[in-house]
């Protein structure tokens, strides 16, 4: 048990040093934050949100980028197809079924950010492909 607790306090802090990596939270950040500031605080949600907003522009010309090629459109739409739009959540078994809705919800957050005249040019080549 002794050998357990030897080094228990670095591998918390190194499980919290990847956490808020992932998380992409500033752990020097948070040490100097004052809760009881609220100036500091919407400053920080309008960064945020600033960033939000540059990382989703970006994602949306990388897909527009995507779409302008019949592979890519052929790509985007293999992944829609994977997230199974069409196809209902529901399962007895909770899990299964929120498993299901994360796919499709992913799913409807791409067909949300496609640019629609591609859209229907990438479903009129899949209809064409499925025809011949």
């Amino acid at each position: 048990m002794d050998g357990f607790w030897r080094g228990y306090g670095e591998r918390l802090r190194l499980f919290f040093v990847r956490v808020s990596r992932f998380a992409h939270v500033n752990i020097c950040r948070m040490k100097k934050r004052d809760p009881f500031d609220l100036q500091a605080l919407a400053e920080t949600r309008e960064e945020i949100e600033f960033q939000r907003e540059q990382r989703m522009a970006r994602f949306r010309d990388q897909v527009k980028a995507a779409m302008s090629t019949k592979d890519g459109r052929e790509m985007i739409f293999s992944i829609l197809d994977l997230c199974q739009l069409q196809v209902s959540s529901f399962n007895t078994n909770a899990l299964s079924m929120a498993f299901a809705e994360g796919r499709r919800s992913v799913g409807l957050d791409l067909q949300g950010s496609l640019d629609p005249d591609l859209y229907l040019l990438m479903l009129r080549e899949q209809h064409d492909r499925r025809k011949h």
